[in-house]
């Protein structure tokens, strides 16, 4: 075989090659979006999922609150310890 044909094989080769990652990387982005569905169009979101708890049309309302059970109580005497726990680094302690 001459050079010039060689070459030639070399380039279909390559182009080839490079047909079959490309159609192969589009396959897998595909399968990791899931096919376009979803919120993000088949793009992914950009914390890599799709945010399945803002997709619904209600939204809670200003009365709704959490049960009694997991309410902080606002009659808790707090501990100094835990006082000095919540206080702001950047300011100084008074004493």
């Amino acid at each position: 075989m001459s050079k010039l044909l060689e070459n030639d094989i070399m380039i279909r080769k390559l182009a080839l090659a490079a047909v079959a990652v490309f159609v192969g990387k589009k396959l897998l982005n595909s399968r990791q979006t899931g096919g376009g569905t979803g919120l993000s169009g088949g793009h992914q979101a950009s914390g890599e999922h799709v945010p399945t708890d803002l997709l619904g049309d209600t939204r809670p309302s200003p009365d709704h609150r959490a049960p009694e059970a997991f309410r902080p109580d606002p009659h808790a005497i707090s501990t100094p310890e835990e006082r000095e726990a919540m206080r702001p680094v950047t300011i100084p302690l008074r004493h």
